[in-house]
């Protein structure tokens, strides 16, 4: 049986080998060992930092901006390190002999989240993240890499022109202004929304929501807003789509002289919330058929091959009620026998494939609920929430309107589902409770940095560092 610590550097090698021989790690270093709790087996979490080599003469390497002016080793090797974090049973005789190798996002991996996650570690996988991203900090629950700094030859920083496109906000012909190297091009001013008639949507209810934002929304904040008008009928219908231009008049009206900013990001973050992901979402993401366009061009299937797409599905008794209606969501979350054969038979993940018939036509149906979205526990919680989240909007502009901006842009704590949902939720509520209590005394600058430091860790850890640090806790 390998022993855990050459399963571990089998995973971090399979890491960092990702083309043969163009990278090499040459130290690994396991810096903290401990328990980690699981229903089923003993767990136990590993965190380091392994070290690693690149070749910069190996054309495979040559892809990476400046190797050549990158510093190098005794060896001609170019260095960078990156931290891990591996679980994996503390008996590796009981392990599965499989391991998932999870890619953080902005340096989160949450493979110690529940979910699939939860499932993975109860059947005895053995589960990886590392950090692959040099732009951002390492830190408790954040994978992070370390990259060499290039310069030029004589130590001097690398700089260049950047070039952006640009284009003529006048409706005169002509071609974009030159832009001379090495200088930044003016900032475009924006531009109206085309008149109705030269790109009017074929459907009068939805070309009427396009007029109304071309005519009641500055212009700053008009191609967002449409934008969001796209979002919320494709994820409900037209009338959600109204609803939502509703709620960014209410906005606009509650003060005066409301900042094209505020609207701006008012109407992003409103539609990212009104398009939350449930199961019903998620089905009819699985279902389109853009999609298996999508990864049978991933995969490159060939003449005569079938490709079978495997979805792993775990709803837990908590989303199942969120998609029922709300008195019936209610029954089914007492305790008794409804709940507890839900629960049982949701316990364990379900494989479902979505490229057979049944099990496309499962998720279809599952999606079909859609018409009913309205009337489910969810839709009602979400709408009381967002309708708190705009009348905050609007009392903060009315004393400070860079605050407001802040405020709005704070959804971007609530997304995703299940436990990933719940912990921003959380962190929202308490942000939110933040500028209730310090009111004008808040600035906008330190709102923001709370903001950062809950996005950075969704466990709150760093949130309530922060709270601390600026005396708010």
């Amino acid at each position: 049986m390998p022993s855990p610590l050459r399963i571990l550097s089998l995973a971090v090698c399979t890491l960092a080998c990702a083309v043969s021989a163009a990278a090499e790690v040459v130290k690994l270093t396991v810096e903290q060992r401990q328990p980690l709790a699981n229903a089923r087996q003993p767990y136990e979490k590993l965190t380091g930092r392994f070290y690693g080599e690149l070749d910069p003469r190996l054309p495979q390497n040559a892809i990476i901006t400046d190797i050549e002016l990158a510093p190098r080793n005794a060896r001609g090797m170019v260095e960078y390190s990156a931290t891990f974090t591996v679980l994996k049973p503390t008996d590796m005789s009981k392990a599965t002999g499989v391991l998932v190798y999870q890619v953080p996002n902005r340096g989160r991996a949450n493979i110690e989240g529940g979910n699939y996650f939860a499932d993975f570690r109860a059947a005895g996988h053995v589960l990886v993240a590392s950090g692959w991203q040099a732009d951002i900090a390492a830190a408790p629950g954040i994978e992070a890499m370390t990259a060499p700094i290039a310069r030029n030859h004589d130590g001097s920083s690398i700089t260049g022109p950047a070039w952006t496109p640009a284009s003529r906000t006048s409706s005169s012909p002509g071609a974009a202004d030159a832009v001379a190297p090495g200088t930044v091009p003016p900032s475009p001013q924006p531009t109206l929304l085309a008149p109705a008639s030269a790109s009017r949507p074929r459907d009068p209810e939805v070309a009427a929501l396009v007029e109304r934002v071309r005519t009641s929304m500055p212009v700053e904040a008009q191609e967002i807003a449409v934008e969001g008008v796209r979002r919320t009928i494709d994820w409900q219908d037209v009338a959600h789509a109204r609803l939502y231009l509703d709620r960014l008049d209410r906005v606009r009206g509650a003060a005066a002289g409301v900042s094209p900013r505020l609207l701006t990001e008012t109407a992003r973050h409103l539609a990212l919330w009104m398009t939350y992901e449930d199961t019903i979402r998620v089905a009819a993401l699985k279902t389109r058929a853009t999609r298996f366009e999508r990864v049978h061009g991933e995969v490159r299937v060939g003449t005569g091959q079938v490709l079978a797409i495997d979805e792993y599905l775990h709803p837990r008794l908590q989303e199942i009620c969120e998609t029922l209606p709300t008195g019936l969501a209610r029954w089914l979350e007492r305790p008794g026998w409804p709940r507890r054969w839900v629960e049982r038979w949701t316990e364990k993940g379900k494989v479902v494939t979505t490229s057979s018939l049944s099990g496309f036509l499962l998720l279809y149906a599952i999606a079909g609920l859609r018409r009913f979205r309205r009337k489910s526990a969810r839709f009602a919680v979400e709408g009381e929430r967002i309708d708190a989240w705009l009348a905050e909007i609007a009392r903060v502009a009315a004393i400070d309107p860079a605050l407001a901006v802040e405020v709005a842009q704070c959804q971007r704590l609530v997304k995703g589902y299940g436990d990933t949902h719940e912990r921003g939720w959380r962190n929202f509520g308490v942000l939110m409770g933040v500028v209730g209590r310090a009111g004008v005394a808040l600035a906008p600058a330190t709102l923001a940095e709370l903001r950062d430091a809950a996005l950075a860790d969704e466990h709150g850890h760093g949130l309530a560092a922060a709270l601390q640090r600026h005396a708010l806790a």
